[in-house]
């Protein structure tokens, strides 16, 4: 894949994942408009990952995935128009932003499902996965730095008016790629164990991303009933995805050297520990070590499952079912802490819940990982 499809093809992937990236400060800007909760900003984020969730399942649906990416886009061009349009006339309306955004997750996941196959499709796909990661996080880790101003400059109807703006340009890029970007450039990959089970690994999948959800979507608004500011919260997460690459790319250069059991293991016992720290009325400093230490073990962790996922799949298109799991996982976990949060228990139930998503993980994952040795992504390419 040349670098301009190539560069195309991550835009697309970045826009679909927005959902998820920036949800704290979708939340935070949703709480500041009268009549609405954390609890319904939480609610409205698990729908539109939830629509990502059934929209990535378009990969399905045909052999080419070239209309993933276009219809895709034109969803989330029409369903960001009308969020920004909503939320600029009669922004109290929950149930109708709800719907909207249910839409725009919808087109997020056709999007993000198109970037995970045409990069699975490529030769040294590890590598074209591994500079997806990067440059998501890059890109994630400086818009942070300026959304808060944005913000509070624009709202969230000039944010979701930008997004919309984004779509429209990607959508005539995709009408200049040419028949030839759309070839499978690799032949099918040789897997270690098809035919195995693959639940229990779509299982340990789901849970550990949704303790990722439940601690990432609420991360804000425990920030801000400790007394931590919004610039200084921008930073932090900043930060925290720059972790992110840190961890991706540790895992990219050990690669399963040492198995999978072991660093997984280690990666989730240390982020037990870290969610515990993230409660109200945390200091600054803890909250920052909490955050980026998470956020660093999760992309660590992470390249682990779908490791064992591929290994278990004769046919790549399977890997649906992975990005299906991960989107449901991230609808569910702010779900169940919307639904506590609603019934009138308190902002610490975050961490617990989180906890017990992570739990679950860790000993699924631990009883269906098998150790594997071979050579690490870096060394492979």
């Amino acid at each position: 894949m040349a670098f301009t499809a190539g560069m195309r093809c991550f835009l697309i992937g970045i826009l679909g994942s927005t959902a998820f990236l920036f949800a704290p400060f979708i939340v935070s800007g949703l709480v500041a408009i009268p009549n609405w909760s954390p609890a319904a900003a939480g609610l409205s984020i698990t729908f539109e990952l939830w629509g990502a969730a059934l929209g990535s399942l378009s990969l399905l649906l045909q052999s080419r995935v070239r209309w993933l990416a276009r219809a895709g886009l034109a969803v989330l061009l029409a369903s960001n128009a009308s969020s920004a349009a909503l939320l600029a006339i009669s922004p109290e309306f929950i149930v109708p932003y709800t719907a909207i955004r249910f839409l725009a997750g919808w087109g997020g996941g056709m999007a993000l499902a198109y970037t995970y196959v045409r990069l699975g499709q490529q030769r040294h796909a590890d590598s074209w996965f591994g500079a997806f990661l990067a440059w998501t996080l890059l890109t994630s880790g400086l818009c942070f730095f300026v959304l808060p101003w944005a913000i509070a400059a624009i709202g969230l109807q000039g944010l979701f008016l930008l997004w919309a703006l984004l779509a429209l340009a990607l959508l005539a890029w995709s009408g200049t790629a040419t028949a030839s970007e759309e070839v499978e450039s690799a032949p099918a990959q040789a897997v270690q164990h098809a035919g195995t089970p693959i639940t229990p690994v779509l299982l340990a999948i789901f849970a550990l991303f949704g303790a990722q959800g439940a601690a990432w979507t609420f991360a804000e608004q425990i920030a801000s009933v400790s007394g931590i500011s919004p610039s200084l919260l921008g930073a932090i997460f900043a930060t925290a995805c720059f972790m992110g690459l840190v961890g991706s790319l540790s895992c990219a250069y050990q690669g399963t050297r040492f198995g999978r059991r072991l660093p997984f293991a280690a990666a989730l016992s240390c982020s037990t520990i870290l969610l515990f720290q993230v409660s109200p009325q945390i200091d600054v400093t803890r909250f920052a070590v909490a955050i980026c230490g998470l956020q660093m073990l999760w992309c660590y962790a992470i390249p682990f499952l779908m490791g064992e996922l591929s290994s278990r799949l004769a046919d790549k298109k399977g890997m649906a079912a992975g990005v299906f799991t991960q989107l449901t996982g991230l609808g569910v976990g702010p779900l169940i802490v919307s639904t506590s949060l609603s019934n009138g228990f308190g902002l610490y139930t975050v961490a617990w819940i989180a906890v017990a998503f992570t739990v679950l993980s860790l000993i699924v994952a631990l009883c269906t990982m098998r150790g594997v040795n071979s050579t690490s992504v870096i060394q492979r390419s």
